[in-house]
């Protein structure tokens, strides 16, 4: 099914497979494309099919979109501190688990806050304005770009961390006594704490002429205990994989 709900576990850590491939791409700064993007879930017995996915890059002055995140750069001189807005995917729909059918649905979010870059150190702090989780997530990741000749290629693995606050956590990973209920109790209540999730990811692009680019992106992530114990949950880590064309104007 190609909704947003069937590729909201891209979201995780900022949009990985949008955001972080148009990162990947920041030699171009206009750039759409679209890719192929499989996830391999965290919830029990979810259909994590593999869809389509958009790929956008865009700068005009001090204004940006990369994927997901909507930005304007207030200081930019070396270090760089921008004002960002971001559309959080994440979402759980029960209609794509059998298990957990019974439960809320769980729909994404808007955040805001900032996003500040020291050479390849990266930190992204925002808080959802949407009044839906009314959570924070903390991003902090370390690049290790590799450029081929004339930047014809372009690879950036990174080791990362996010922190998740418990009203983030709790809203995507908890369960009422009231959707126990529902169940038959068959899925036991939880209420998740905050999370500290480390991760690794690679994005990269390799430039296939002067327009179009072959762009990709994964990302592996290993779940809190936090989590990774939540009786909705089956797996203790996840995986997302992407790879797409764009077009550079």
């Amino acid at each position: 099914m190609m909704t947003i709900k069937s590729w909201a576990m891209l979201s995780a850590g900022m949009a990985v497979a949008m955001t972080q491939t148009a990162v990947a791409e920041q030699n171009y700064k206009n750039s759409v494309g679209l890719g192929v993007a499989k996830s391999s879930g965290v919830y029990l017995d979810y259909d994590n099919d593999a869809t389509a996915v958009p790929i956008i890059s865009y700068q005009r002055g001090n204004f940006y979109i990369k994927g997901t995140e909507i930005g304007y750069k207030i200081w930019d001189n070396g270090t760089t501190l921008a004002v960002i807005g971001n559309f959080n995917l994440y979402e759980f729909d029960s209609d794509e688990s059998d298990q957990l059918r019974q439960l809320d649905d769980r729909d994404g979010s808007f955040e805001g806050g900032a996003r500040l870059t020291l050479g390849d150190l990266n930190l992204v702090v925002v808080t959802d304005l949407s009044d839906e989780h009314d959570g924070q997530r903390l991003d902090l990741n370390y690049g290790f770009p590799f450029n081929g000749r004339n930047k014809s290629w372009n690879v950036i693995p990174a080791v990362g961390v996010e922190w998740q606050s418990d009203d983030y956590t709790d809203h995507y990973y908890g369960v009422s006594a009231a959707e126990s209920a529902r169940t038959g109790g068959m899925i036991a209540t939880y209420e998740a704490d905050s999370a500290v999730n480390p991760y690794l990811k690679v994005d990269g692009h390799y430039r296939l002429s002067n327009r179009w680019n072959l762009v990709g992106s994964a990302k592996y992530v290993s779940l809190d205990d936090e989590i990774s114990d939540s009786t909705m949950v089956e797996d203790d880590s996840f995986g997302v994989i992407m790879v797409g064309f764009s077009y550079r104007f």
